[in-house]
């Protein structure tokens, strides 16, 4: 008999599978389960780690070493709100890419404030210390309201954007739905809820997908009542309702769910939504819903480990886990044998008061009714036996000092530093203990940076959102940016021309007016990739708080450069390289962006002018005041000479006044004496015989 050969075997190419409906569930359900088969090692082991770090199974009194290294690890690598820092990629004149900037800045900043953005990157690390990936999407849902031709007449639900189908503009029978809000916001995905295609690096990954659990309500809002009706949906969590009861039937409806799987295909740039329980169809396909250079909504992922040959994670318990369980053993066997380091003991029946005198309080009596049994056999001592207990604390010792090596040969896997857990010496010096803080945070800085980074690539990604999907009206209303229309600008042009035609100088408004871009401007530089890749950049500031303290260090031996390279000014450097030098200085220092727009509008001083030649000037002044001179001088040689002869005629005046009176004076004087000579000579006798000689005497010293 002939062998029958075999028969061929016939490869389905994926292009057939995608041909129909169902090939595309089978296709998509495929490789997902080949993506689980790939992770089922690494999924098992992050459930355990888990379950130890929330202490699920392990021993009553075990040391749960894993959740204290992660409760310490977790605020060391994220303890600070990141502030997006959007700018100008070049420092050149632009102003519609300054004013994007400024818009892509103030949104990103309320949105990371609109909502619990510190939980949802704290719940991402998490994952990323205990199973060792964290990854974080960003999620677009805009809200509408439904517009008539009556107006207003009822608020839609906020619809994800990745399954709203059609415009949100779209007018269905005189009706459309009009944008009042719209909201990008970043949310963690579970460890376990994402799976990803084949690859070895990132870059080669096909496509990502991300698990979610429906309830029959959040299917109909999201497929429709027609696709919702044919899910199954399971009980899940809802057998805790234990009520039998038609109302408990209903109430456990209410709860069931249905696994759905929301798949984003990267070379067809389009996103799928697959359910095992309905395998006709994909319950929903949308093209390409947010219009991202990168298609997928989400950043790299972070992961715990860094390996080059695998994307499989690798959890960082897994680097210490022999010697973290012979510390869970050897914490077990210390607290049995703390337990079992008990004073217990044995005594001789027929002494009945041996009991007691165990259970006696501080000087204690207790009486015996036969003393003379005891003195008998040797005293007390003799008839109670007490279990030593020197071995136990010996072993308990030993044990100790184990659990310090093991915990000790942990940290120094981890690169968890004394320092960085609280644990120091009074002994040590300052010195020694900065050098511990620099060589402790060397060990993490690499999971610092890359944490930085995906942080960093959550904000463009959120800007790139919000550059394509928000409409000028929610941006200007969110950053309080006011711009003009094209038809402000068209007014200010008028009023422009018609003064020139006036010979009038410019209004003042209008030309402020056309210096500023419009919002169209703006809105088509953020919605093209090119172009805004090309203008603007978006960082963020340091999420760690220790490093932001480690840079206000060299801040003043920053701002002394800066100040020093400004001053070199005044001495002959051109203005435009001391800038370009301070700016390259004040940008490693990531000082900011008023600061750079400061220095960038300082302008060359003007050149000092060399004093003008005025000598002639100088002759003149000179001549005037030499004239004026001899003027005063004159002047007052005449005034000299003038009081000089007035002061003569006074004296003279003086002097004839003097030799009147005494002329005067003699005058009187002679005639009062010839009075006085004429009464003295009526006294004399007639008979006197006085000599002529003694009369003339006397008359002389009557003069005197």
């Amino acid at each position: 008999m002939a062998e029958q050969a075999e028969p061929e075997k016939t490869v389905v190419k994926i292009e057939e599978l995608e041909k129909t409906p169902q090939g595309k569930v089978r296709r998509w359900l495929s490789e997902i389960a080949l993506a689980d088969e790939a992770e089922s090692e690494w999924r098992n082991e992050g459930r355990e780690i888990y379950d130890l770090y929330e202490a699920e199974k392990t021993t009553g009194n075990a040391f749960n070493i894993l959740w204290s290294n992660t409760e310490t690890l977790l605020p060391a690598v994220y303890n600070s709100t990141p502030e997006p820092d959007v700018r100008r990629r070049f420092r050149d004149p632009d102003t519609v890419g300054k004013v994007a900037s400024t818009v892509l800045e103030r949104a990103l900043s309320y949105q990371v404030d609109d909502y619990d953005f510190n939980t949802e990157i704290e719940d991402t690390i998490l994952d990323i210390l205990l199973p060792g990936r964290g990854v974080a999407r960003i999620v677009y849902e805009p809200h509408f309201v439904k517009v008539t031709s009556q107006g207003i007449q009822a608020s839609v639900s906020a619809g994800a954007y990745e399954v709203r189908e059609g415009s949100p503009t779209e007018t269905v029978e005189d009706s459309y739905e009009k944008i009042v809000e719209q909201d990008a916001r970043v949310e963690q995905v579970q460890w376990d809820k994402f799976r990803r295609g084949p690859g070895k690096r990132w870059r080669d990954v096909p496509w990502v997908s991300f698990e979610h659990d429906f309830t029959y309500d959040m299917a109909c809002e999201k497929f429709g009542d027609e696709i919702a009706s044919q899910l199954k949906y399971e009980d899940g969590e809802t057998k805790a309702i234990k009520d039998s009861s038609q109302q408990g039937k209903e109430l456990k409806a209410i709860f069931k769910t249905c696994k759905v799987h929301e798949i984003w295909d990267k070379e067809e740039r389009r996103v799928l939504f697959i359910s095992p329980t309905f395998r006709k169809k994909p319950v929903l396909e949308v093209q390409d819903p947010l219009k991202l250079r990168q298609f997928f909504p989400m950043p790299r992922p972070v992961y715990a480990i860094k390996n080059s040959r695998t994307l499989v994670p690798k959890p960082l318990y897994r680097m210490y886990k022999r010697q973290a369980v012979e510390l869970d053993k050897v914490s077990a066997r210390i607290n049995k044998i703390v337990y079992a380091l008990k004073v217990r003991g044995m005594y001789a029946s027929h002494i009945k008061e041996a009991a007691d005198l165990l259970d006696a309080d501080d000087n204690g009596m207790i009486a015996i009714e036969n003393p003379s049994l005891i003195a008998e056999s040797g005293g007390l001592d003799k008839m109670i036996w007490i279990l030593p207990l020197d071995a136990l604390a010996k072993a308990l010792e030993y044990l100790y000092n184990a659990r310090d090596q093991l915990k000790q040969a942990i940290y120094e896997i981890t690169g968890l530093s004394d320092i960085m857990r609280g644990a120091t010496h009074a002994s040590e010096t300052a010195s020694a203990q900065q050098l511990k803080i620099q060589w402790g945070a060397l060990r993490i800085q690499r999971l610092q940076r890359d944490i930085q980074r995906f942080i960093r690539d959550l904000m463009r990604l959120k800007a790139e959102v919000i550059a394509e999907q928000f409409t000028p009206d929610q941006l200007a209303q969110m950053t309080n940016v006011q711009l003009p229309d094209e038809q402000a600008k068209m007014q200010a042009q008028q009023a422009i021309q018609q003064a020139g035609m006036q010979q009038q100088p410019p209004p003042p408004q209008a030309q402020q007016v056309l210096s500023q871009p419009t919002w169209t401007d703006v809105v088509n530089l953020m919605r093209s990739d090119a172009m805004r890749q090309y203008r603007v950049d978006i960082e963020t500031d340091s999420t760690v708080a220790d490093t932001i303290n480690r840079d206000m260090q060299g801040l003043a031996e920053v701002l002394g450069q800066v100040s020093q390279i400004l001053g070199s000014v005044a001495s002959g450097l051109p203005m435009d390289v001391a800038k370009t030098i301070a700016l390259a200085v004040v940008r490693r220092a990531r000082m900011g962006s008023a600061v750079e727009d400061a220095i960038e509008a300082l302008q060359q001083p003007p050149p000092q002018q060399p004093p003008p030649d005025n000598s002639l000037q100088v002759a003149q002044v000179h001549a005037e005041n030499k004239t004026q001179i001899a003027q005063i001088q004159e002047q007052t040689k005449q005034q000299l000479a003038e009081l000089k002869q007035h002061a003569e005629d006074q004296r003279l005046q003086f002097l004839e006044q003097m030799k009147a009176a005494r002329e005067q004076h003699a005058v009187e004087l002679d005639a009062a004496v010839k009075v006085i000579v004429a009464q003295i000579n009526a006294t004399k006798a007639p008979d006197s015989a006085a000599s002529p000689i003694a009369e003339r005497e006397f008359n002389r010293d009557l003069v005197q």
